[in-house]
């Protein structure tokens, strides 16, 4: 190793600590604004599948993204869309070619007749990554979900994370994607 190798990686680890810190305190914000009074679909929960492991079979022990979901108010909901959601996901570790840190909001219009079982905490993460052909950050993009036994629709925005500047700048984005045709 070479001289200050070491101080380097702990500055690294403060970075990536501090980052961690801000997107809690990120996700609290968007449970008092976009989820005031909406029932959260995960009440505490923000991540899973991380390994606990020694020898992992192929993820570290660092959350690549963390999530939250909200079911609107039942006013929120129309006849024609029983199913719908609101969500945002933090994505820490991007698949390919994305190069940093994103932050997804979106809503998903979930079938009914699946219940719970019909939602996936990674919906949003597979919205952009796997089920958008454009991937395309900044702009709102309507995936079509490989999936279709589960999820009718789906509309979504993702942005850099670091353009995220405060809980008004989150909003904005969920109005975007509310009123997306």
């Amino acid at each position: 190793m070479t001289d200050g190798y070491g101080e380097k990686i702990n500055n690294a680890v403060k970075a990536v600590q501090q980052m961690h810190v801000d997107t809690s305190k990120l996700l609290q914000a968007c449970d008092d604004t976009i989820g005031k009074g909406k029932e959260s679909l995960y009440p505490n929960r923000v991540t899973h599948g991380i390994s606990n492991h020694l020898k992992p079979p192929s993820e570290v022990w660092m959350a690549r993204g963390v999530y939250r979901y909200y079911k609107p108010r039942q006013h929120e909901r129309t006849a024609n869309q029983p199913g719908l959601v609101e969500g945002v996901t933090v994505v820490f570790i991007p698949d390919e070619p994305v190069d940093k840190p994103l932050f997804i909001v979106g809503q998903l219009d979930y079938k009914v007749e699946h219940g719970d079982r019909g939602r996936d905490t990674w919906d949003l993460w597979y919205g952009f990554f796997d089920w958008s052909t454009t991937r395309a950050l900044n702009e709102v993009t309507c995936p079509s979900p490989d999936d279709h036994n589960r999820i009718k629709s789906m509309k979504l925005i993702a942005v850099s994370l670091y353009q995220i500047k405060d809980i008004n700048h989150v909003q904005e984005l969920m109005t975007q994607v509310q009123q997306a045709p």
